[in-house]
């Protein structure tokens, strides 16, 4: 059974620190071959807007971001950016999950630059 995640789930089970260390562990992974995540396909839409589709996969999880960013939206009353990410089993291709792409972006974002300041900064004990 799939379970849906909407925004206020997403947002709880994505903590900041743990999330930025994710990241890290995924950022080694890709480089040593163990993640596969090809370059995002950016479809040009309507009113300016466009559909990002970003797929990547490990050996136990596949999964797929879209969402759409439409900068018009915000005179609509409609958030600019709108999606979900899809997780499925990579074994079965089984899905397993569905979270809110637009708060999967908003929460990578910041972690990505927490785990930029934490590897960029300087440490008191030295480089």
């Amino acid at each position: 059974m799939t379970r849906i995640f909407g925004a206020e789930e997403t947002a709880s089970r994505l903590p900041y620190a743990a999330l930025a260390d994710a990241i890290r562990e995924v950022v080694l992974a890709r480089s040593s071959g163990g993640v596969q995540a090809p370059p995002r396909l950016a479809l040009p839409l309507p009113e300016g807007g466009v559909l990002l589709v970003m797929p990547a996969s490990d050996a136990e999880i596949a999964i797929t971001k879209l969402v759409t960013v439409h900068p018009g939206n915000a005179g609509r009353g409609l958030p600019t950016i709108q999606g979900e990410v899809v997780v499925m089993e990579a074994a079965t291709g089984e899905r397993l999950g569905l979270l809110d792409g637009a708060t999967v972006t908003a929460r990578r974002t910041a972690a990505l630059s927490l785990l930029a300041a934490r590897e960029l900064a300087p440490r008191p004990e030295g480089p």
